[in-house]
This record gives structure tokens, sequence and C-alpha cells, in this order.
């Protein structure tokens, strides 16, 4: 029933060797979710060639958030070793929800997915409290969506190693309780219908995206903002990244980077229209490199806030002089 209240497809709790395939799920709430209790870990599932519509997410997966759990347990709750592929989703507020509370979750892989939000939310939603996330990939996704892709640690718990390979994201913006940024921490539950429009990375160690494309709905506002913002993330590659910041006026930059250690930009294209590429600013942010990318359609390749290293203040000076 898809305006059914707590009417979950699946929910698998400390479950293993779990297969489901060639299946069409209609449900007002999650359509599969997964969890750990604590007691025994969550392991080995795979999801393929199935359909999905639903009002909620379309995979849940958790750890550390049912009330009814020990501390102790919650410590303990172990997911691991999903592999979802080959599926379209009609409709959802979520298609890839995943939450580390507590405990762990590692070793996810999505693959060859289709899908139409016409919902709020976004595509793909990773979050952590104390809990770890580690060893996430995204391959072949298809998205028309009130969003792209939000991915959020904390101080005390970044998230690590996650890949978006090969991603399409047409953006059709609805209006968002934050706007384009999210609060840290986070007040506020269901957290996926609040996420910015843009890939938005935060305390994350061990990022790559490759071979995305980012378009936005029309008319554009340049309200939307960039299209890919990281803030606190340590080892990031962008390659092949084609898109722009929302609107034609560039209030704000294509790719905002802010307290970055260490940055590779290479492969990525500029669009018509473009005027700001990358920002630099926090005082943390260093090693940020840029190769072979086409940035002739931008205005100003590399802007910096006052608030970066003097060294990357030059080095920007050189890189736009030698754009020009």
């Amino acid at each position: 029933n898809f305006y059914g209240p707590n009417t979950d497809g699946f929910h698998f709790c400390s479950c293993k060797f779990v297969h489901i395939s060639n299946s069409h799920f209609l449900t007002g709430d999650d359509s599969i979710a997964v969890d750990g209790n604590g007691l025994q870990d969550s392991d080995t599932f795979t999801i393929t060639n199935c359909t999905f519509d639903s009002s909620v997410n379309v995979l849940r997966v958790y750890t550390g958030l049912d009330p009814g759990m020990t501390v102790e347990d919650s410590k303990n709750a172990v997911v691991r070793n999903i592999s979802m592929s080959n599926c379209s989703i009609y409709n959802a507020s979520g298609v890839i929800n995943i939450t580390s509370e507590n405990g762990l979750i590692e070793n996810l892989t999505f693959s060859n997915i289709s899908m139409t939000l016409k919902q709020e939310g976004t595509p793909i939603f990773l979050m952590t409290d104390v809990g770890k996330l580690r060893g996430i990939l995204f391959q072949n996704i298809n998205a028309r969506a009130n969003g792209a892709c939000t991915i959020i640690g904390t101080a005390k718990s970044y998230i690590e190693d996650v890949t978006l390979d090969n991603a399409r994201f047409f953006i059709e913006p609805k209006k968002k309780l934050y706007e384009l940024d999210i609060p840290d921490p986070i007040p506020s539950y269901a957290q996926h219908h609040f996420a910015p429009f843009n890939i938005y990375l935060r305390y994350i160690k061990d990022i790559k995206l490759g071979n995305i494309s980012m378009k936005w709905g029309q008319p554009e506002s340049d309200a939307w903002g960039s299209a890919i913002k990281c803030r606190y993330v340590e080892d990031i590659e962008v390659a092949g990244f084609t898109g722009k910041h929302a609107g034609s006026q560039g209030n704000y930059p294509t790719i905002i980077f802010d307290n970055i250690k260490k940055a590779f930009i290479h492969g990525c294209r500029a669009p018509e229209g473009t005027v700001n590429y990358l920002e630099l600013s926090g005082e943390t942010t260093s090693d940020i490199n840029m190769e072979s990318n086409d940035l002739s359609e931008s205005k100003c390749p590399v802007k910096v806030q006052d608030n970066i290293k003097d060294e990357l203040v030059r080095w920007a000076e050189l890189f736009n002089s030698r754009a020009k």
C-alpha cells in the first residue's frame, strides 16, 4: 500500500544468505530494510532484477537505530556484503539510504540502477553518527530526482572508501528544509528528505567520483547552488566530471572545496555558461592538483577565499593565468 504507514516490503534483522530477485514492490515505507541486532551479523544479500514503487526508501540499511536495543548491542551491530543490481525505480523519496548510527556497515555494491524520484528526497544518502561506514561502490546509476547524492560522516567517524562511477543525474529541485547545506550535527529525522540538490560530501576519507554528468531542470535558478560541495574531505579524486553550477550568474561555483586535504581533479569539462569552476576555502585545505581538464568555457577556473593558505593563492593565480 503506497499510502499505508509502516508497510515495509521486507525487514531483515540479523539475517544471512538472503536472495531477492524478479520481484515488484509497492510500499508505503521502506521496500527493503536491513539491520543488525548486535547479537548476529546481517551478512551476504543479493537484490537483483526488481522494480520498486515506494513512498519512502527503496533500500534502507542501518545500525543502532532500534530504540529497544541496548547500548552494547548497538555497538556490536554489523551489516556487510550487500549487492543490489539491475533494478528500476518508478517512484520513491529515497533509493539507497544507509545510516551507521553505531556499529559497522561495510562492503556494499550498487550497480545498473535506473530511477525516477517524484517526491522530495535524494537517490543516494549515506551518514554516520559514531558508527563505521566503509567500502561502498556505486556504478552505472541513472537518476532523475530532487537531488543527487549526499554522504555525510561526522568529525568523530569519517566515512571511508567510497566510489561513485559512471552516474548521470538530472536534477529537478523542489524546496528543501536546509536549502544548500546540512546542519552539523543534524537535528532532524528522515534526513534524506532535506539533503541538498547537489553531490554533497562531508567528513569522508578516500572517495572517487568518476565519469559523472549533472544537468539541471529548466528554467535553471542560481539559488540551486553548486554541482559538487565538499567539506572536511581527505583524499578525493574527481575524474571525468561534466556539469556546472545552476543558473547563469555564477552565484556559486561548480565545485566547492572547503577544508580539503589531498584532491586530484582531472579529465573534467566545464560546459558553456560556467562562471566559477572551483572554489577553495578553509585553513586546512592543501595538496590540490588539477590536470588535463577542459575549463576553457569557465570565466574563472579557480577562485580562492581569504582563509586559504598563501601557497594555494599563488598556485591559483598561476593556474588561472595559464588557463587564459
